[in-house]
């Protein structure tokens, strides 16, 4: 991994990158496709928001970030039918050691796969 601007040769990405990104709070968001046939159970299509680009990121993730939306955009349309719900998300503080990812999964565990109200066939959260 390369974290030294300096490295960069071409000086018009290394004005780019001049300054480091700054550490900010935990943020994510979502959506959710529920699924028709087994809406309790879902896969997930996701990326993070930080990346160490220096500055810019564009490849570390904000192409990921872009290719989660475009999915989520395509799956969006109300003629997509899915067996299994699907979440489309986004996180940071990935760099950071997967803190994103670890704090969605802290949050939601215990309430996967539980519909809610009972007997609804609703799953806020599936597993």
């Amino acid at each position: 991994m390369n974290n030294d601007p300096n490295k960069q040769p071409d000086p018009r990405l290394r004005e780019l990158n001049a300054e480091p990104s700054q550490p900010g709070r935990r943020e994510e968001v979502y959506c959710t496709k529920i699924g028709t046939t087994h809406p309790g159970e879902m896969y997930i299509v996701g990326g993070h928001m930080d990346g160490i680009g220096w500055g810019e990121a564009a490849n570390d993730d904000a192409s990921g970030t872009a290719l989660v939306m475009e999915v989520a955009r395509v799956f969006s349309s109300p003629d997509v039918q899915t067996d299994r719900s699907i979440r489309f998300i986004l996180w940071n503080n990935e760099e950071t050691g997967l803190n994103g990812a670890r704090a969605y999964v802290e949050q939601r565990q215990a309430i996967q796969g539980k519909e809610n109200p009972p007997g609804s066939g609703k799953y806020p959260e599936p597993k």
